[in-house]
């Protein structure tokens, strides 16, 4: 029953805002996994199917922006998956991939 919730990533280097966050999102439902390092998170995403990532984007080492950049869809699968913008017409972009979140 647990793995039917989504399951969420928390990357932070600090544990103060780590740890009560991750409580916070098993609270509510969620299933969280916890990281310290962009490390701790590649080994974790590699080991788990993660639904979520949450990252401080301001941490040590390699910081959370150089973590994201792979982490985003490729470009076919992004296309295929994110609704039409407003006012497109039906099928009339098909193919095409539309922009809607920020790339990094």
């Amino acid at each position: 029953m647990s793995e039917a919730r989504p399951h969420l990533l928390v990357v932070d280097d600090e544990q103060s805002i780590r740890d009560p966050l991750a409580d916070y999102l098993e609270r509510n439902g969620f299933r969280a996994s916890r990281a310290a390092s962009a490390k701790e998170a590649r080994r974790l995403l590699a080991a788990y199917a993660i639904d979520l990532v949450v990252l401080d984007v301001m941490m040590p080492g390699e910081d959370g922006l150089s973590l994201a950049r792979p982490l985003r869809w490729p470009t076919a699968a992004a296309a295929a998956y994110r609704p039409a913008p407003p006012g497109a017409s039906a099928g009339g972009g098909a193919g095409r991939r539309t922009r809607t979140d920020r790339e990094l």
